[in-house]
């Protein structure tokens, strides 16, 4: 390849990259994107002269605000954000454990092997049983140890959800 190839190449790729930077921007600065969220959507927000941002769920947004309920207070006070002191709005939005379809194969085909010499209906049988199994038991706990040091017997400890906040609103 010649070197004016791959010159043309390097502009080709920096134009594009810095036009696609420039869409993502334009898209996180729209107002609108903050409309459409729904009622009761939990949200951070941080404004112009505040140190962190505030957790809250959306109550009403127009033109001009955004309205929304502290999260988990029990009073009936609601925030009131007007647009031009907003400076970030993230979703805080639920992860979804990617990994439970490998659990579940890993699962199904330690219980196939368990039946493989009965016969094939057996290692169905046997592999659903095995993938229900261990994906039970991947929901089931939050560590890989099931005792804990000082209580008789086994505890189950919950697993938690994790989250993620995703950039919704940047100001210009």
């Amino acid at each position: 390849m010649s070197r004016v190839a791959i010159w043309v190449l390097v502009v080709l790729f920096g134009v594009c990259g810095v036009a696609q930077g420039k869409q993502a921007a334009s898209k996180l600065q729209r107002w609108s994107t903050i409309e459409a969220l729904p009622q009761d959507t939990l949200i951070e927000v941080l404004t112009e002269h505040q140190a962190g941002p505030e957790s809250c769920r959306i109550s009403s947004v127009d033109d001009n605000s955004l309205t929304c309920l502290p999260e988990g207070m029990e009073s009936e006070a609601r925030l009131i954000f007007p647009r031009s002191a907003v400076r970030d709005v993230w979703v805080v939005e639920q992860v979804h454990d990617g990994n439970i379809w490998i659990i579940a194969v890993v699962g199904f085909a330690l219980g196939a092997m368990a039946c493989g010499s009965i016969g094939p209906a057996a290692v169905f049988i046997c592999g659903g049983i095995g993938a229900l199994m261990a994906v039970s038991l991947a929901l089931d706990t939050d560590q890989p140890g099931m005792f804990r040091v000082g209580y008789p017997g086994s505890i189950r400890v919950p697993r938690r959800p994790q989250l993620h906040l995703r950039l919704r609103y940047r100001v210009p």
